[in-house]
Formats: C-alpha cells, sequence, structure tokens
C-alpha cells in the first residue's frame, strides 16, 4: 500500500517497528508449536502466539540500531519520533521494510508508545551516554497540520489500543474523524478501548457526528487484506 502511493500516514506500535527491523537486519520470524514456555526461554526464543523470535537476532538487531542511532544523533541530537523513524528508514536497505519503503515514499510514520518496545529500550541505553532528545510532544505538531490541511479524514485501525486513541484524538479539534473502519478481536463489553466500537468516538467528537463508521469483529490478517482486495478490484472496475 506505501509503494501504491495508499497510504498518506501510519501510526504504528513499537513492536511492529522492532519487527520490522529485525527482518531488515537479517533475522527472523519462526512458526512451531507445541513447546514449552520455560524450555523456550532456556533456548533463549521468545513466543509470539505461534511465532517464535530467537536472542541471537536481537543481539544484531541492538547492535545495528546502535550503530544507526550514532549516525542520526551526530547530526540531529533533538529529533521527534516521526523524524527518528524517518532517518531510521533512510539507512535501511530492504525492499519489504515498513519503514525504508515509508521514508523512500515520504509517508510519515508516527510511533507515540516508541518507548514500549525493544526499540524504546535501546533507545533509553543508548541515552545513557548520549545527549540525544527524542520529542514526542513535536509530533502533535506536524501530526496537527496534517489533519487541518485535509478536507476530509479517513482511518483504518487495525488493532485498537493506544495507536487508535493516538489516532483518533489526534482529529478531536477538527470535531473527528470523517469516515473510518475498525477491525479487531476485542469485544465491548469490558469496557476497553480495542473492543469499543467507533460509533462511541462519536460522543467524543474523535469521530465527526454523521461520519461512516464500521466496527469489525475479527482476524486483522485475514480480513484487511480481503477488504483491500475487493476495494482495488472495485476502483479498478470503475
Amino acid at each position: 500500500m506505501i509503494k501504491n502511493h495508499q497510504v498518506d500516514l501510519i501510526v504504528s506500535s513499537g513492536a511492529n517497528i522492532t519487527h520490522d527491523l529485525l527482518e531488515s537486519f537479517g533475522g527472523c520470524h519462526y512458526n512451531d508449536l507445541g513447546q514449552d514456555d520455560e524450555e523456550l526461554n532456556a533456548q533463549g526464543i521468545g513466543r509470539i502466539a505461534d511465532v517464535f523470535t530467537s536472542s541471537e537476532d536481537f543481539e544484531v538487531f541492538e547492535k545495528r540500531i546502535t550503530e544507526i542511532f550514532e549516525d542520526i544523533a551526530s547530526s540531529k541530537p533533538h529529533i521527534s519520533i516521526q523524524e527518528l523513524l524517518y532517518e531510521v528508514g533512510l539507512r535501511i536497505d530492504d525492499e519489504n521494510s515498513i519503514l525504508a519503503n515509508a521514508a523512500r515514499e515520504n509517508v510519515p510514520i508516527f510511533a507515540p508508545g516508541l518507548i514500549d518496545s525493544m526499540f524504546g529500550l535501546q533507545l533509553w541505553m543508548f541515552n545513557q551516554d548520549h545527549d540525544f532528545v527524542v520529542d514526542a510532544v513535536a509530533d502533535m505538531h506536524y501530526l496537527s497540520d496534517i489533519v487541518f490541511n485535509s478536507e476530509k479524514v479517513g482511518g483504518i485501525l487495525l488493532g485498537g489500543g493506544l495507536t487508535k486513541h493516538y489516532t483518533l484524538a489526534s482529529n478531536l479539534l477538527k470535531g473527528g474523524l470523517d469516515l473510518a473502519i475498525q477491525i479487531t478481536m476485542d469485544r465491548p463489553e469490558s469496557g476497553s478501548l480495542s473492543g469499543a466500537p467507533l460509533e462511541e468516538a462519536k460522543s467524543w467528537s474523535k469521530a465527526r457526528c454523521g461520519s461512516d463508521l464500521a466496527t469489525v469483529i475479527g482476524d486483522v490478517t485475514v480480513i484487511f487484506p480481503l477488504i483491500l482486495a475487493g476495494a482495488l478490484d472495485k476502483i479498478n472496475s470503475d
């Protein structure tokens, strides 16, 4: 979607950025079933459901990202999160990397929860002996300009949590999103943000009254590619 200029901006979790870079640095995500988590720990393996990662790959990640931080900090000691991710993307040589493609196509990536990730942990460790300031507030100026300069704003919310709220809240001062779709596995009964139907956002002016909203309960990795394929097929047929 980035390569085809179908995305104006991205709001990402720190974890997505970390795992994107893990593969860009030569690491992999492995698939296996049935192993005990304590045994995996002893083998230096981390588990995400049925996806495994290796501590050896993360050691490479730590070394490479620190080298990139060194390079960026030497010329830009004070930087926003969005600018930092752009600069990192410019230094990635991977045709499949989200960060690399976003930097090449000038698609800004915002990551308000960046510190809550291995990327953020390495950034904190780097800052122990470097004067390198990453300014989260600075992103709001840039993001607000994008929102206010847009005739209409639409959002595709894959999952929920912090990235969902950051997307909604960034439109609050303009009266809310004009249209949006949310795909999530979370249910509304617990009162969580991730499971809250998008209609709820109208009460906060995070979605405009009269806006077109849809909430789909299901697996993002299955449903979203089908929605995208259907939308592209309709566009091409028209």
